[in-house]
């Protein structure tokens, strides 16, 4: 009896490293492109609001479906300020007409993401600092942040990093376009 529990016992510590192991290795990843970075006015009533947007795709690379839940947050180099993505149809339709095409927006970007599937979305972010020269924007979602390794639970944030610069003179630095830098991930 005694060596029939052992036994059993070793099995299921064999099959959890084993699993463990396969659950460290195939943590799932969605694919991010940043397309373009703009500026866009939105007039609702007498007032104007500026609103910078990143367009950007995102593909699920793997064979199953994924729960997709992505939150964007753009820190500027003037006061330190966090802008975290706003939602507002208007300016997202305002958007769309400007781009000649539709985008998903931050509540549709909730949900699943099948196979293969890519989705074009827009992230806006409202009153940036019109004297920001330099953006940095966190994307958080895009990598599975719970495996098991070596038996433990562990829990971990893989946060992809955009960077913007914006050249030009002190004059009108809101007609000033940002390009793109570079991109860097970092472990939070």
């Amino acid at each position: 009896m005694r060596r029939g529990l052992l036994l059993c016992g070793l099995l299921v510590v064999c099959f959890m490293a084993i699993s463990t192991v396969a659950s460290a290795e195939d943590r799932w990843y969605l694919d991010f492109k940043q397309v373009k970075m703009d500026r866009v006015l939105v007039k609702i009533g007498e007032t104007q609001t500026p609103y910078w947007y990143l367009i950007y795709k995102v593909t699920n690379p793997t064979d199953e479906s994924i729960s997709l839940s992505l939150q964007l947050k753009a820190y500027s180099d003037v006061g330190k300020k966090a802008y975290i993505e706003w939602f507002s149809p208007l300016a997202v339709k305002t958007i769309a007409a400007k781009e000649h095409r539709a985008f998903k927006n931050v509540q549709e970007m909730r949900g699943e993401i099948g196979p293969g599937e890519t989705f074009e979305a827009v992230a806006l972010f409202k009153n940036v600092h019109e004297g920001t020269d330099n953006l940095r924007i966190e994307v958080f979602g895009l990598w599975d942040r719970v495996t098991y390794e070596k038996g433990q639970l562990k829990v971990e944030d893989k946060v992809l990093n955009l960077y913007f610069f914006r050249p030009g003179d002190e004059f009108y630095p809101q007609f000033d376009r940002f390009f793109f830098k570079k991109q860097k991930w970092t472990v939070l």
